[in-house]
């Protein structure tokens, strides 16, 4: 599954490998900061399993805004020599990801929501 083209080629980036490798280099490109939404993502679910409500939803926010930096900011680290380019195209693995999280921060209101009417 693909996430993102850049330099009109899609075949260089499988979603998982943005998921595995991008911690190495998060502050290289703008987009790159997107990556940060991976573990906003995890502590959001683990406070909002653990009655955090108020803190998930921050989180899920926050989480939220990083996955859109890649489409506010469209520049991507290319290669590990450090050059940047322009992200020509988005693909199924980064909506995914974008739904991820939509449907992580739906889901954390639900249960604050919840927890102030019990």
């Amino acid at each position: 599954m693909q996430a993102i083209c850049t330099g009109y080629n899609c075949s260089g980036w499988p979603a998982y490998s943005l998921l595995l490798f991008g911690w190495m280099a998060p502050f290289a490109a703008s987009a790159n900061m997107g990556w940060w939404a991976n573990p906003t993502l995890m502590v959001s679910w683990v406070m909002g399993w653990n009655g955090r409500n108020s803190s998930a939803v921050a989180l899920a926010v926050i989480a939220l805004g990083f996955c859109l930096l890649p489409w506010l900011f469209p520049v991507v680290m290319v290669n590990e020599g450090g050059i940047t380019g322009d992200i020509d195209g988005y693909r199924s693995g980064y909506f995914l990801w974008l739904v991820s999280a939509i449907v992580n921060l739906c889901t954390q209101f639900a249960l604050l929501h919840l927890a102030r009417t019990e």
